[in-house]
């Protein structure tokens, strides 16, 4: 089955799930080789972010 990643907005068969959210295997490869300072790594990063921020887990702790 395939889903919408959530990184690239592409249709991808495999990849990792982080709450429901889909990370293709090609993102995944890219966040695991970014260093800090380079280009994508803030963006990668706030993507990610992204996925936890409604999650209540995240809320308790940045204490919302």
């Amino acid at each position: 089955m395939k889903k919408i990643c959530f990184i690239c907005g592409k249709e991808k068969s495999g990849g990792i799930i982080l709450k429901d959210k889909l990370i293709c295997e090609s993102c995944e490869k890219k966040i695991v080789n970014l260093e800090p300072g380079n280009d994508f790594y803030e963006y990668y990063k706030n993507k990610i972010r992204a996925i936890y921020k409604g999650s209540s887990d995240y809320r308790k702790r940045m204490g919302e």
